[in-house]
């Protein structure tokens, strides 16, 4: 019954995906469109599956079972089923969940109310889901790929040009449709920061609109509650993009912008916003991460203090983590290997990127867009200061997953403008 009804729900979303105008705008065939949004269906499948196997206690199913009791209490209750979001009632524990500690990850109301977000929607969706996980993943999945759609929109402002490589960056990549395709919060995550960079762009280089700042600050609103630890890189990624709409000057002088932007965040933030600062923030993430048992792909630790000496005495240990685990030699299942193998090749594309750009620098003279610099700064702050906080391979592969469009994507259709060039040079 329920393999009939998913499959059902399956061609139906397909059908809608195609009459969103959000979406048609993008360019892309019904047919094409009708393939991505399935491609990334098959990574809700097998991230649901393979979590039931060999991890049910995961997330994903303890999220879903939680919102079939959830869902009871909204047939029974309706009252309770609101109020128990928000501690405004006595029946909400107050004292057990610290509503000022936005940032803390340990009793903390903030913490706790992602979790209870996502099992409020999918008590809802399970009215007309029957309870099923996988048709719970289709609603999720739309919003997850209304995100990929966002960023694919920008991007082709950008490059002016559809290709492969593009489609691919934005819609394809398979640790990234996997992790973000689950029924979790990595998937509302990664649609509304694509939805979030795509209004940003348009404001800025187009012009304002309602409609476009509504769309800015309701995914903006979605990231502070799902992840609000993303906003130490969205922060500063926003305000170097915005300072350097009316200035053209050159790619290394961008480049310098954003670092010192971002450097002077980190180090100022504590001053402005008494509650911000990201480097005790980072520390005790990694102090609750560390207090975690420990997992079968675990890392060396390390000890880290909230003083900016420490953090630049544990970078290189930080930027192995986040860019290079795990090594395929120590990969101890065909899970980890994969993992291990897709970074690996994105690693060795990068370096080719890296070599072929400076022996071919003098062919493309165009400048690198200051929306790129933005995207690499997201990814790139996300990356590090992962590989300062999480202590095993797995669970950074995880959250680095989101932000590798972001980051490859830069990078690889640099070199494709140059070779596309080099290629009308020599014809």
């Amino acid at each position: 019954m329920y393999y009939l009804l998913f499959l059902i729900y399956l061609i139906v979303f397909c059908v809608i995906i195609n009459k969103i105008p959000f979406v048609k705008k993008a360019g892309l065939s019904s047919k094409l469109t009708a393939l991505l949004f399935l491609y990334r269906i098959i990574g809700a499948i097998s991230i649901g599956y393979i979590s039931y196997e060999f991890a049910p206690e995961s997330d994903y199913w303890s999220l879903h079972s939680e919102g079939i009791l959830e869902h009871e209490i909204l047939k029974s209750n309706p009252k309770l089923f609101l109020k128990s979001l928000f501690p405004l009632n006595n029946d909400f524990h107050v004292n057990d969940f610290h509503v000022n500690d936005f940032f803390s990850t340990t009793n903390s109301f903030w913490n706790e109310l992602r979790n209870n977000i996502i099992i409020k929607l999918l008590a809802a969706f399970n009215f007309i889901s029957f309870g099923n996980y996988y048709i719970n993943a289709l609603f999720i999945n739309i919003f997850a790929f209304l995100g990929s759609v966002g960023l694919y929109r920008t991007l082709l402002h950008i490059y002016k040009e559809r290709n492969n490589l593009l489609i691919f960056c934005c819609f394809l990549i398979p640790t990234t449709i996997y992790f973000s395709a689950g029924v979790h919060k990595d998937a509302i995550v990664f649609g509304a920061l694509g939805l979030y960079s795509f209004a940003l762009y348009f404001i800025v280089e187009e012009g304002f609109s309602y409609k476009k700042l509504v769309l800015l600050l309701t995914n903006f609103l979605i990231l502070m509650l799902m992840r609000n630890f993303l906003l130490l890189a969205l922060i500063p990624a926003t305000i170097g993009f915005l300072l350097l709409k009316k200035y053209a000057i050159s790619n290394t002088k961008i480049l310098i912008s954003f670092l010192v932007v971002g450097l002077a965040f980190f180090i100022t933030a504590e001053n402005c916003f008494p509650n911000l600062h990201p480097l005790k923030i980072i520390t005790q993430r990694k102090t609750d991460f560390d207090n975690l048992k420990t997992a079968n792909s675990q890392l060396d630790r390390f000890e880290l203090k909230p003083i900016l000496s420490s953090f630049l005495k544990n970078s290189p240990t930080a930027l192995n983590h986040g860019f290079l685990r795990p090594y395929i030699c120590e990969t101890k299942n065909i899970f980890s290997f994969l993992l291990s193998l897709e970074l690996l090749l994105f690693e060795a594309l990068i370096l080719i990127a890296v070599y072929f750009y400076y022996k071919n620098r003098n062919i493309q003279k165009q400048h690198f867009h200051r929306f790129l610099f933005y995207m690499l700064l997201i990814s790139g702050i996300m990356i590090v200061t992962t590989g300062f906080i999480v202590p095993n391979y797995n669970s950074i592969a995880r959250y680095r997953s989101l932000f590798l469009p972001y980051l490859i994507t830069p990078i690889l259709m640099r070199v494709y403008l140059i070779q596309k060039s080099k290629n009308k040079i020599e014809n």
